[in-house]
């Protein structure tokens, strides 16, 4: 029914729709456009420790990505453990608001609170005030959630850390604006909810889940969220502007955010990014925090330095170490993003080859896009924040770019020994697997409703999204892993990376996951490689049932829901039909016809393929995640 407001590579893949073709066709006959300057030419020799190179080159890629992408300002910051190493302001606060950005301008920056949540809890779990293997409803007893899975275990907060817990990925009733919900009133409502999967068992990144974190902090310590992080986190660290809700302090050297216009990321949609407005969020510790360059670099630096920066230190070295390595191993199920996670971190978005402990988190929230990643063997860190939503793929550019030069200067030749610098290599050589017959591959895959096809023609494999009707041809590289080519007019092969700014995509199947065989979309900008994971789905038995529920529903707008909805998906009216043996969501108001596509599970129930999230219907009503659509 929405699309998600979290971190998302969903939408970028949307906006291609129907016009695809035609760029493809105009990419051949106006090369795509570059930027005039070139790369300042590196030096014949690199100096460890000289970062003269690497600054003019992030100098010049921040320049470059913010021209490509229509970022309005940007700050970026490089640190070591002990100093800043670059430092630099770009661009304006605002499209309609023309002041310069500086290091000290006022960015929100997203999902970055999580590794602040996470060092919470690791505090209260040190202190014994929280067990994280203990039922979550040990704290919160109110809080409870429906199950379809035969003995269920409880969630615990450590499944809610690293994204495990199976809860919904976003509650949407209620998320943002200046009416929201309250933790007590989120947790009643999720007594309503589904499960999406059995905890423990799939990585499904969780903007409600952490917000049940918050609530966990709150009701052990007796204090606000906002208040007890500000206090025993953010300003032990140095961070003591930074905070976790806006004040008159920071609203006026807050930077705007900017969104694309109406209905921007889909074909018919205005073009360019506007001024968005300023909407709170309810779940303040997934993604609350407001911050500047200067002390996001100091969290930089407390992170390089770790377990040993603060006396006493906010948490020990093993709880840290565990912060930063991958959670839940033996489960390999993956949706929606795809990432192996801490606790408050990720750990494998940047594939150095020759640097093997990049942990990073980013940010994305009403018009903002943040970055943090460092590397504790090379004892480096960058920072970066902007603020426009459009900011997503060149983001990673800058960060994977950027970094790479800086990681060459303090150390040119590949890190081995790991000893004397606490270097704990986060991702093992990846395996080929054999590759499976391509008839075996194909089927319907979906995330958050939104399906692909994998059809086989002749002896090619092509990707097909019915809605858009476009078609790409697959090419086995190795193992079970494709590359993708649009044929333009039939003939020409040409790789659509370039019109998403990125490198290039790929395909990769992996049909032997956990629960059900997966397809990750693949794109890498730099060194930086970003996972969207989609799950097959079996065409299901539709029952006559929901015969009665078809046809067009006009989206219920509240003062819980109408601010968000008119940022992310100003539409009126849903349409509910049966589409070639599948039951779908779409809408006569958007262009591109999403087909979101459900099973049903039950007496006046469905699931979104992919995701899971339950779809409720009850009499002329249509309820999913809180939001509700009556029929016409």
């Amino acid at each position: 029914m929405t699309l998600p407001a979290a971190d998302s590579g969903v939408k970028k893949k949307l906006r291609a729709g129907r016009s695809f073709r035609l760029i493809l066709l105009a990419g051949l006959i106006a090369f795509p456009v570059s930027c005039a300057t070139p790369p300042p030419p590196p030096p014949k020799e690199t100096i460890p420790g000289d970062f003269t190179y690497a600054g003019r080159y992030l100098d010049w890629l921040v320049r470059r990505d913010m021209a490509r992408a229509d970022i309005p300002g940007c700050a970026v910051a490089v640190v070591s453990r002990t100093g800043v190493v670059f430092r630099r302001a770009y661009g304006v606060v605002g499209r309609d608001t023309p002041l310069p950005v500086t290091t000290t301008t006022f960015f929100r920056a997203g999902s970055i609170t999580k590794s602040l949540t996470a060092f919470a809890v690791m505090k209260l779990s040190a202190e014994g005030l929280i067990d994280l293997d203990a039922p979550l409803s040990a704290y919160l007893p109110e809080f409870s959630i429906k199950s379809r899975f035969a003995k269920t275990p409880p969630v615990t907060a450590r499944e809610l850390l690293a994204h495990r817990s199976g809860i919904t990925g976003d509650y949407l009733e209620g998320i943002m604006g200046e009416h929201r919900f309250t933790s007590g009133e989120l947790i009643a409502a999720l007594r309503d909810e589904y499960l999406c999967f059995p905890p423990g068992e799939t990585f499904y990144y969780s903007n409600t889940g952490y917000s049940l974190l918050g609530a966990l902090i709150e009701r052990v310590t007796g204090r606000r969220y906002e208040e007890y992080v500000k206090t025993e986190i953010l300003n032990p660290i140095g961070m003591t502007e930074s905070a976790l809700e806006l004040t008159p302090e920071i609203g006026p050297r807050l930077a705007k955010g900017h969104m694309p216009k109406a209905l921007g990321f889909f074909p018919g949609g205005q073009k360019g990014t506007a001024e968005a407005p300023y909407l709170p969020i309810r779940d303040a510790a997934a993604g609350a925090l407001l911050t500047n360059i200067e002390e996001l670099g100091r969290y930089a630096q407390f992170l390089l330095a770790g377990d040993y920066k603060l006396d006493p230190p906010l948490v020990s070295a093993r709880d840290y170490f565990a912060m930063t390595h991958p959670q839940f191993a033996e489960n390999n199920a993956f949706v929606f993003e795809a990432a192996d996670y801490g606790y408050g971190f990720m750990l494998d978005a940047f594939l150095y080859d020759d640097v093997r402990d990049v942990i990073h988190h980013s940010g994305n929230v009403n018009g903002y896009y943040s970055f943090i990643v460092f590397s504790r063997s090379r004892g480096l860190g960058l920072v970066l924040l902007c603020n426009s939503a459009s900011g997503f793929f060149s983001c990673y550019d800058i960060v994977s770019r950027g970094f790479r030069q800086y990681l060459d200067a303090a150390c040119p030749e590949p890190f081995r020994d790991s000893a004397a610098s606490g270097y704990t290599e986060l991702r093992p050589q990846a395996v080929t697997p054999e590759p499976a017959p391509p008839d075996a591959l194909t089927g319907r895959y979906a995330v958050l409703g939104v399906s692909v096809d994998v059809e086989l023609r002749g002896n090619d494999l092509w990707l097909v999204f019915p809605p858009a009707k476009f078609d790409l041809r697959l090419t086995r590289e190795e193992g079970n892993r494709f590359s993708v080519a649009a044929m333009v007019l039939g003939l020409i092969p040409v790789d659509p990376a370039q019109f998403m700014g990125l490198d290039r995509a790929a395909v990769v199947f992996d049909p032997a996951t956990t629960g059900a065989p997966t397809m990750y979309l693949e794109g890498t900008a730099g060194e930086a490689v970003i996972r969207l994971a989609l799950r097959k789905a079996e065409k299901p038995a539709i029952p006559d049932s929901f015969d009665r529920c078809l046809g067009d529903y006009v989206l219920v707008r509240d003062e819980w829901n109408s601010e968000s909805l008119d940022l992310y998906l100003p539409v009126k009216t849903l349409r509910l039909e049966k589409k070639n043996g599948w039951l779908t969501f779409s809408s006569p108001d958007i262009g591109l016809d999403l087909g979101l596509a459900m099973t049903p599970a039950g007496d006046g129930q469905a699931l979104l393929l992919g995701t899971n999230e339950t779809v409720f219907f009850s009499g002329d009503e249509i309820r999913l995640s809180g939001l509700r659509a009556r029929k016409k």
